[in-house]
């Protein structure tokens, strides 16, 4: 599937027109940068994107608020713009790893886990196969908790991994080759069988 992500809004009907009939979908984004935008805001930006013509809504999770440990605020934030959504327009989450510290991120886990095991069971229902991947930077930073979430899809069938050697690429060891060597190792026990795609930069 082909898309088109537009981050100006103020162009979202005017791609979606030169696009149509075409098989490249429209994406737009609201919130954007940090997603402390009101809720009612981001609802009514949603709906006028949708009107648009936009067939992938791209939202950023509230960062103020998950800092300021407003979790419901933030859960009711995403689930909001799910009901406008509906059940034909694609909502993408967007969590900016980069602001959060550790604990906030392992805040997050949870959620995470939850979000594998109902794709894992939407995957197995249409018969297709969905991949994870590890980026050092974020949640899913470290070959243990990989394996957390290979125990929880539990579906080696229909959940793979991407692996990609620069995005869990450890500046500060980057000189110990021995480091290096049995860093890859273990990402690679880890990974076994349900590697699915390797990036190569």
């Amino acid at each position: 599937q082909r898309q088109m992500c537009i981050r100006d809004r103020y162009y979202t009907r005017f791609v979606a027109e030169k696009l149509k009939g075409s098989d490249v979908k429209v994406c737009t984004v609201v919130g954007f940068p940090l997603g402390m935008t009101d809720t009612g805001v981001k609802a009514f930006e949603t709906k006028a994107a949708i009107e648009d013509g936009a067939q992938e809504i791209d939202m950023v999770i509230n960062v103020g608020a998950l800092k300021d440990k407003k979790y419901d605020y933030v859960k009711n934030d995403i689930h909001t713009l799910k009901e406008v959504c509906g059940s034909d327009i694609v909502l993408k989450v967007i969590i900016e790893t980069c602001l959060l510290t550790d604990e906030e991120k392992a805040v997050r886990r949870p959620l995470m886990l939850d979000s594998i095991a109902r794709i894992t069971e939407e995957a197995a229902r249409l018969n297709v196969v969905f991949a994870v991947e590890s980026v050092d930077v974020h949640p899913l930073c470290t070959p243990e908790l990989l394996c957390t979430v290979l125990d929880t899809a539990a579906d080696i069938q229909h959940c793979k991994v991407i692996f990609d050697p620069v995005n869990l690429f450890c500046a500060k060891d980057g000189q110990d080759k021995a480091y290096q060597t049995a860093h890859w190792s273990r990402w690679l026990e880890v990974i076994g069988s349900q590697l699915g795609a390797v990036h190569v930069n």
